[in-house]
């Protein structure tokens, strides 16, 4: 029987592989409406946290532009992530998939298999011209972001993108425009310290991702003083992100149908200071990584309404199916449904190999269980090495024993259950997220049946539990 896997990184019939492609044609619009040509707009950032947006209830003052945006928009809340490190979460969005289904998990993974078929390659299939922005190398297009998207330029400060926005007009037209901030590297400028006042701590010109480095234990105490140092650096740069996403959305709507274009702004993880124990972004699942913005603006008199409630929680990966969806198409079988619908969909994350563990989250309501199971006893000795690593030439000592690490636990990784792992019964954790913050909660029962929820949403997107090394040879 002829097979096929091209963009959906699955096998299915001759006949099911020409059903699925008429949907992703866009054969078919739902409810037989006629296709709309309207412009998509989609803005990702890095880091954004909800409680420095202040239009999400957040700390006042540092987004007004966002918050500008949020009072317009259609839909204007809160979303979980599929994961908190950046490459997962990216191609998550990109491609609708979990991260298991993509296969995209390991650190320092960067290619899309072929197999995966992006946002940018649907509605170009759909008749969109699409483009993309980015001064992100780790989104470089030789790593397969920029499939779909006739260009994939440079930002910058954002003149050549706004010019693009300032023309849209009414065409059928996808662009994304990714702003890696305010994740790391953190400016100190001068305009950005008169909005912390005269109150804040005496700040370094810069903060790299490196100087995070000797805190990713948490075994290592970081301290008050460094945290509210990082903090206020985080912050300044929470301003300088709103200030390009505010010349961004101002170019866009500086035309009279400006409003008529579908517009999406989100980041695609959060960033940790100590809040539930890590530091920075991809080494753990806590509310603080993983809860982002997410606010959708549809043009007026738009047919269709966006259906959960704003004080809802959804899931990130809905975004993928929602433009499609909007842009007159219809999402694959394989993707979760759109934000038109109402539905139950678990909020899951996922994080793997970590210091020998992987990660997971389950969302429902206000509580988070995380789930965390050991594939290898190497955590505390994975940081050490980092630590030591840090400053050393590429064949020092130290470097060289990071490798060997590092591709020990790779191995082991490949070869052991993701989510059952090989050390032990995996940690459960209970989580309560208040209006500011979390706390723990001690109820066993809640967290086996939270547990097995979890591993049943799991399981229903990627089907039986196998070693990476043998999804890899069921995919050839």
């Amino acid at each position: 029987m002829l097979t096929v896997r091209r963009r959906f990184g699955f096998k299915a019939s001759f006949l099911t592989a020409l059903a699925v492609i008429a949907l992703a044609l866009g054969a078919g619009p739902r409810g037989g409406e006629r296709p709309v040509e309207h412009p998509i707009v989609l803005f990702t950032l890095e880091g954004l946290r909800p409680d420095v947006v202040a239009g999400l209830g957040g700390e006042p003052g540092w987004t007004p532009n966002f918050d500008r945006f949020l009072r317009s928009a259609d839909w204007a809340g809160r979303a979980v992530a599929p994961s908190s490190a950046l490459i997962p979460s990216t191609v998550s969005l990109l491609t609708g998939l979990r991260p298991w289904q993509h296969q995209v998990i390991a650190p320092g993974e960067k290619v899309l298999d072929l197999s995966l078929f992006t946002l940018g390659e649907r509605l170009s299939d759909l008749g969109y011209q699409a483009r993309g922005y980015t001064d992100s190398t780790d989104l470089a297009a030789g790593f397969g972001f920029s499939r779909g998207l006739r260009s994939f330029t440079a930002l910058r400060r954002g003149a050549r993108a706004a010019s693009d926005l300032a023309s849209l007009g009414s065409r059928k037209q996808f662009v994304w425009i990714h702003l890696p901030a305010p994740a790391p590297p953190y400016l100190r400028k001068p305009w950005m310290v008169k909005r912390l006042g005269t109150s804040g701590p005496e700040l370094p010109q810069r903060v790299d991702a490196g100087d995070f480095e000797p805190y990713l234990d948490p075994a290592v105490p970081l301290p008050a003083a460094r945290r509210e140092e990082l903090w206020a650096m985080y912050r300044l740069n929470v301003v300088n992100a709103d200030t390009l996403l505010g010349r961004l959305l101002s170019a866009l709507d500086s035309r009279p149908d400006g409003q008529q274009a579908i517009v999406a702004v989100t980041s695609l993880y959060g960033q940790e200071f100590r809040e539930q124990g890590q530091i920075g972004a991809g080494l753990g699942l806590g509310r603080s990584e993983i809860e982002v913005p997410l606010a959708i603006r549809l043009p007026r008199g738009f047919s269709r309404k966006l259906a959960p409630p704003p004080t809802e929680r959804v899931e990130l990966l809905r975004l993928s199916s929602t433009l499609l969806e909007a842009a007159g198409g219809e999402a694959p079988p394989a993707l979760p449904p759109s934000l038109f619908h109402r539905s139950s969909t678990p909020l899951l994350s996922e994080l793997y190999q970590v210091a020998g563990a992987n990660e997971f989250s389950l969302v429902e309501g206000d509580l988070q269980l995380r789930w965390r199971a050991r594939f290898a006893d190497a955590e505390s000795l994975y940081f050490k090495l980092r630590r030591e690593s840090l400053g050393q030439e590429r064949e020092s000592p130290a470097r060289q024993s990071l490798r060997a690490l590092v591709g020990r636990l790779n191995s082991l990784f490949r070869r052991s259950l993701p989510l059952s792992g090989a050390i032990g019964p995996p940690q459960l954790s209970l989580e309560r997220w208040l209006a500011q913050g979390t706390e723990r909660v001690e109820d066993p029962d809640q967290a086996r049946a939270m547990a097995e929820r979890l591993r049943l949403a799991w399981g229903r997107s990627v089907g039986a539990e196998r070693p990476r090394e043998q999804e890899e040879r069921e995919r050839r």
